[in-house]
């Protein structure tokens, strides 16, 4: 869908940005380049990882370089969801949300190292991933399934860790410093809850109320580096709010859409 498609579109063009300010060409100019994705709503995410762009469509993983060339492809995978690379670009993980299952693939040679089986948690769909934990928004839609749980990757076999309120269906989550952000993703209104993740086990911090601030469908939330400042995007309102993470307060708004659905 129209809303999917432009997110790929503006983050190929900032991974292609990145590499011309690395390795300035004697000339350039803009090209937008066909990877030959289609996408259902719902579908689609991006990584950069090892010097590639992974772009999951469908059972299959797309794969580019940096100016955005198709080079190959990963397949073998049951409707791919949610992806997240290692910072080091060594690891990709993948959301199978049909086969409930996250695979983890190395980058360099795009086999699949391992496939962690969590059958007790359907529909994995969305991925955060801080050191060696992994964070999974799992759910099938409109089920009252969904939820979130950890993974633990330095263990041979990880075993899922299930915490917090059950769900709609499966829940945006982001992470960084000690935060993880939690966004309801099925519901009007909806919550962002906050979790601190600097012990074993991740402690409710507190969130941000959706029948006080009127937020319904969170699409997508990204947090600073430091973890300190969540900036979400929803259907309603359709603009940015960037939210403090220890006080829950809005700090400010921006942006703002004019298509239907919202920011994403």
């Amino acid at each position: 869908m129209p809303v999917i498609i432009r997110r790929l579109t503006v983050l190929a063009v900032a991974a292609s940005l990145a590499a011309t300010i690395l390795t300035p060409p004697a000339s350039a100019a803009d090209t937008t380049t066909d990877l030959g994705v289609t996408l259902t709503w719902g579908d689609g995410d991006l990584a950069v990882a090892g010097g590639k762009v992974f772009v999951s469509t469908g059972d299959q993983i797309v794969v580019a370089n940096t100016q955005g060339q198709p080079t190959d492809s990963i397949t073998g995978l049951s409707h791919v969801a949610g992806l997240a690379a290692r910072p080091d670009g060594t690891r990709l993980y993948a959301a199978l949300a049909g086969s409930n299952e996250v695979a983890e693939i190395d980058t360099a040679t795009l086999a699949i190292a391992r496939r962690i089986a969590i059958p007790a948690h359907p529909c994995p769909t969305h991925l955060a991933l801080t050191g060696d934990r992994l964070w999974v928004g799992y759910g099938c839609a409109g089920q009252w399934q969904g939820g979130v749980l950890a993974l633990d990757l330095s263990a041979a076999t990880p075993a899922p860790s299930a915490f917090g309120r059950r769900h709609y269906d499966a829940p945006t989550v982001t992470a960084a410093g000690s935060t993880l952000v939690v966004g309801e993703s099925g519901s009007s209104p909806s919550d962002l809850i906050i979790y601190d993740i600097a012990g074993a086990t991740p402690v409710l911090r507190g969130e941000v109320d959706g029948y006080t601030t009127t937020n319904s469908f969170f699409r997508d939330v990204a947090l600073t580096a430091d973890g300190g400042n969540a900036i979400s995007a929803c259907w309603v309102p359709a603009n940015f709010i960037n939210w403090n993470t220890t006080t829950f307060a809005s700090v400010r708004e921006y942006g703002g859409s004019t298509y239907e659905g919202g920011p994403r």
